[in-house]
């Protein structure tokens, strides 16, 4: 077995230390992170912001992209994925309009395969792979 195969048994004293230690640095590390970026103490208010600035880019248009998702849609898509059901999403949800446009996302990709999507091909238009024509 390769060193990430076995299963290590952690002991009652271990989990706590990385429990609360862990808790202590992610404190600090907030904390240089919200200094070093210039962010409000109230963190939610910050990311409210910068989904409304996001949001306002678009300009009334389904999507950054116009009638199709962008490299910038499924960059924002997957930021937002990360955090989806969490309490900070439904605060957003409830704070900003964001919500909209992420169930719009998720029937795009939903009906749509990311196959093919690079920086090249960001609208997850028709890809070529061994002369065969792929419709995504």
């Amino acid at each position: 077995k390769q060193w990430y195969q076995r299963r290590v048994a952690i002991t009652a004293g271990e989990k706590t230390y990385i429990r609360y230690v862990g808790a202590a640095a992610m404190y600090m590390i907030g904390k240089r992170l919200r200094k070093r970026h210039n962010l409000d103490r109230d963190v939610r208010s910050e990311l409210y912001s910068g989904l409304n600035i996001w949001l306002r880019a678009m300009k009334g248009k389904k999507f950054h992209g116009g009638d199709k998702p962008n490299l910038a849609d499924i960059e924002m898509y997957g930021m937002c994925s990360a955090f989806h059901g969490m309490p900070s999403w439904e605060d957003a949800v409830q704070n900003t309009k964001i919500e909209k446009w992420y169930n719009r996302m998720e029937r795009y990709l939903k009906k749509k395969s990311a196959i093919g999507l690079t920086s090249a091909n960001p609208t997850l238009t028709s890809v070529s792979t061994d002369n065969a024509a792929v419709s995504v």
